[in-house]
């Protein structure tokens, strides 16, 4: 018997070690980020640029490229995780050309981690919420008036926008691209899908990201701040067969929404082919959208 009560507490024990410490290996791989090359020239966009460098609120340098239209209205384009200024699974490249054809100036960077931008761990969305902050107290320092100012935002990108909604409430028009109601069933089931890692693990990877690596991916709940901007007008883009971020988050976003928002959903496209799908669909919403929003 005296046996038997030793050995409970130490098979707790060991259970214990075994569950946090491979929730400590999971954490630290799901919060690193391997960053991506940048692999085009500026000039392939537009001739008219320039090489730039900001800080974030939290004092991370960003690198990337500003392009100057025909007007003195800008659109910072924000990628989704693990995206770098070039963003191909989203084809920022083409946006960025078609939105300077139309007269605006483009603004694209690397965001934490990524490119050649400072290396950070993952910012999910707080971290990727310092670095629009960031992109957008530049643009101001470049003379760019935030009624002039519109975000383009796709995946992790639009859900940290919508997440920090209350502080762009001046920008001038907000395009969010398939993105999270909810960040942590969204990381949920594809920790599942894409690794089997089970669930029973990951509420100790939550806990770990959280207070080891500062990472706080429950946190991330931007159906909970739309309340905070009933002024703001959104424009939602989601692909109807979206297996990533399920077009059901768009909806209930929406639904939480100024009620002059609106949800264009692309038949058939996966997560953020909305433009690859249908990009005459996208150019006439977003436009149409740009034309409306922004202070002239």
């Amino acid at each position: 018997m005296h046996a038997l009560r030793l050995w409970i507490p130490i098979t707790i024990f060991i259970l214990l070690l075994i569950y946090f410490g491979v929730s400590f290996y999971i954490a630290d791989k799901l919060t690193v980020i391997i960053p991506n090359p940048v692999t085009i020239q500026p000039a392939s966009i537009s001739p008219a640029y320039e090489e730039v460098t900001f800080q974030t609120p939290d004092n991370i340098m960003l690198k990337g490229w500003l392009f100057s239209g025909q007007s003195n209205k800008l659109v910072i384009m924000i990628a989704g995780h693990g995206q770098n200024r070039e963003n191909p699974e989203y084809d920022s490249v083409h946006i960025a050309k078609d939105v300077i054809t139309h007269g605006y100036s483009v603004l694209l960077y690397d965001a934490r981690g990524n490119g050649i931008s400072q290396k950070t761990r993952a910012g999910f969305g707080f971290g990727t919420g310092n670095d629009i902050l960031g992109a957008v107290s530049f643009a101001k320092n470049k003379g760019y008036d935030e009624k002039r100012i519109a975000i383009i935002a796709d995946s992790m990108g639009a859900t940290a926008t919508t997440l920090l909604a209350d502080k762009l409430s001046r920008i001038g028009a907000i395009i969010v691209d398939s993105p999270a109601a909810r960040l942590e069933p969204i990381v949920s089931s594809a920790m599942w899908r894409e690794k089997h890692i089970p669930y029973v693990f990951h509420p100790g990877i939550y806990f770990l990201a959280k207070h080891i690596f500062g990472v706080d991916i429950p946190g991330v709940r931007p159906i909970n701040t739309l309340a905070f901007v009933p002024q703001r007008v959104f424009l939602f883009l989601h692909g109807e067969n979206d297996a990533t971020i399920p077009v059901e988050n768009s909806r209930l976003l929406l639904s939480k929404a100024n009620a002059a928002s609106r949800l264009v959903i692309f038949p058939n496209a996966g997560h953020v082919q909305t433009y690859k799908t249908n990009p005459s669909l996208y150019k006439q919403e977003v436009f149409d959208f740009l034309t409306r929003n922004l202070t002239l």
